[in-house]
Formats: structure tokens, sequence, C-alpha cells
């Protein structure tokens, strides 16, 4: 029986005219000036546009992270949730 390692790497014969065409598609690929490669390039651009646009909110996300943990820690703290409440009481006696 085979492990993974043995299957993957198994070589596959190729009929010429496969083969012939597959270096052909590669050449195209690979030449700046084939629609092929202005393709891939436009694609390219695309995917790094996105990425950018997904860091930017993950980013974003995490500045609003940080701002919902402060406001959780104020509230949760006991003392400042008294002196809140005792401020509100001392302008409440005070008009």
């Amino acid at each position: 029986m085979l492990n993974d390692d043995q299957k993957s790497s198994k070589i596959i014969e190729l009929p010429p005219e496969t083969e012939a065409l597959l270096e052909e598609i590669l050449k195209q690929y690979e030449d700046p000036t084939s629609p092929l490669s202005q393709e891939r390039a436009k694609q390219e651009a695309i995917w790094q546009e996105q990425a950018a646009t997904i860091r930017k909110q993950q980013a974003e996300d995490r500045r609003k992270e940080i701002d919902y943990i402060g406001v959780i820690k104020k509230y949760a703290d006991p003392a400042a949730i008294g002196q809140e409440q005792l401020q509100k009481f001392k302008k409440l006696i005070c008009v």
C-alpha cells in the first residue's frame, strides 16, 4: 500500500500532444505580452487589492475590539461604576 508521499510523487506519462499543449500554455503564461499573462497580472492586481481591503477591515475590527474592551473594563470596575453613580447623585443634589 502506498502512503500519501509516494502517491503524490508518482510520475504520470502524458501523450506528446498534451505535453506540447501544456508547454505552449506555460510559454504564454510566462510571456508578459501574451493575453494569458496580462489576464494573470490583472487577476493578481485584483487579489492584492482584495487582500489590502481585508487587512484594512481586520485592523479596523481590532481597533473596535480594543475600544469595546476598554468600555467593558470601565464598566466592569466597581469603583468606576460607583464614582459615576456618585457624580450623578451629586448633580441631582446640587440642582
